[in-house]
Formats: C-alpha cells, sequence, structure tokens
C-alpha cells in the first residue's frame, strides 16, 4: 500500500490582532483566507468570500487537497498594501521581500 500524502502543517506566526488593528489594519477572515489590508474600501470585505468560492470551484475541478497530519482546513494569509511602510513596521513584511 502507498504510504499516505499530506501537505504541509498550518506554520503561519500568531499575530498581535489588536496591536495590529490598532495602527489602521483591518482584518477581514473566512474560512479560506485572512486578509490583512489597509485598503478602505467596501469592496475589500468581500475578497475572503470571493476566495472561498473559488477555492470552492477549484476542489469541484481538480479534486480535494490532501489534509495535514493534523486534520487543519486550509486557509491562506493574504495581504492588501496601500502602504507597504506600514505593514514592515509591524512585522507583516519582511524587509528582505523586495
Amino acid at each position: 500500500a502507498a504510504a499516505p500524502l499530506y501537505r504541509l502543517s498550518d506554520r503561519r506566526p500568531a499575530l498581535a490582532v489588536e496591536a495590529v488593528t490598532a495602527r489602521g489594519i483591518q482584518r477581514h477572515v473566512s474560512r479560506r483566507l485572512i486578509l490583512w489590508t489597509d485598503v478602505m474600501a467596501p469592496e475589500v470585505a468581500q475578497l475572503p468570500a470571493l476566495a472561498d468560492g473559488a477555492y470552492d470551484h477549484l476542489v469541484k475541478q481538480l479534486g480535494q487537497l490532501p489534509p495535514t497530519r493534523e486534520g487543519e482546513e486550509f486557509q491562506v494569509t493574504g495581504y492588501l498594501m496601500r502602504d507597504q511602510r506600514l505593514f514592515r513596521e509591524l512585522g507583516l513584511l519582511p524587509d528582505a521581500l523586495a
């Protein structure tokens, strides 16, 4: 029998939500996306739900992702930035990233 196939475990660092939002960055969360943004447009809040729909469509077309060893749901973190400096100051964007 073939060995089970697993995707990588969630290794996202924990963020101090209160400290980040106190600096004017909003957090929008759905099942598949955590979106951090300093773009204050009403349409931005709809993006996580759109990501959920895109994920569901891809699963229908391509099949389920392999599970993690821990059985975690698939979710990513995204950043929509107007002011990169602010994201760097808060440690959300590494200095080494161009």
